[in-house]
């Protein structure tokens, strides 16, 4: 599975942001069903998802994989990965969790609207 995404770019107050991809199975005009960024991080981290027609309002689920090196298949390594806060706003979907390693991990995060 390889995806064209656009760059993360880490911001002067240390959060992550890229855009989404939507799953061809779920595409739609609003921000529902299934979609999916890779990025890399550790241990704590901020995430700005960009997600055309995400509002406050909805419902959002978010998990976390490592991804296999050197590619963006999901991978189970050794690596815990957390999500603690989930957070629907305007076109982006804010996430805090964790990566429980010392060194940056290739990372898919999948977000679900219901």
């Amino acid at each position: 599975m390889t995806l064209e995404q656009s760059e993360p770019v880490i911001g002067a107050d240390g959060v992550i942001t890229i855009d989404a991809v939507q799953s061809p199975e779920t595409a739609a005009a609003a921000a529902t069903g299934g979609w999916w960024a890779f990025f890399r991080a550790h241990r704590i981290f901020n995430l700005r998802v960009n997600i055309p027609g995400a509002v406050p309002g909805n419902l959002v689920w978010a998990s976390l994989t490592e991804c296999a090196p050197g590619s963006n298949i999901p991978f189970l390594g050794s690596a815990t990965m957390h999500t603690y806060n989930v957070v629907p706003g305007d076109g982006f979907v804010l996430i805090r969790g964790e990566i429980d390693w010392d060194e940056d991990l290739l990372t898919r995060v999948s977000l679900y609207f219901g």
